[in-house]
């Protein structure tokens, strides 16, 4: 589970990015979409999509609608599994 996370505004990391209020247990399977993530993560819109390409993306699915979304549980497992830097 992720522990409690800070909003970048208050200048935590990326890894921080979700506030208390996501983070309940109900709320990690609730669709997180991709507008929320690249504002969350700090990415852009092209970074993701390079990104997605070389397969090294978190999972998103497009819905119906046409929009992007995932979990905010998959894109937490996806920054843990990331390796470390240094």
């Amino acid at each position: 589970m992720w522990p409690d996370r800070m909003p970048l505004s208050q200048g935590a990391s990326p890894s921080l990015a979700v506030t208390n209020a996501t983070t309940a247990p109900d709320n990690l399977d609730t669709p997180y979409y991709l507008e929320d993530y690249l504002a969350d993560y700090r990415v852009s819109r092209a970074a993701f999509y390079r990104w997605q390409a070389r397969g090294v993306a978190p999972r998103f699915r497009k819905l119906p609608s046409g929009h992007l979304a995932s979990t905010r549980r998959i894109v937490g497992e996806w920054w843990d599994a990331l390796p470390e830097a240094g």
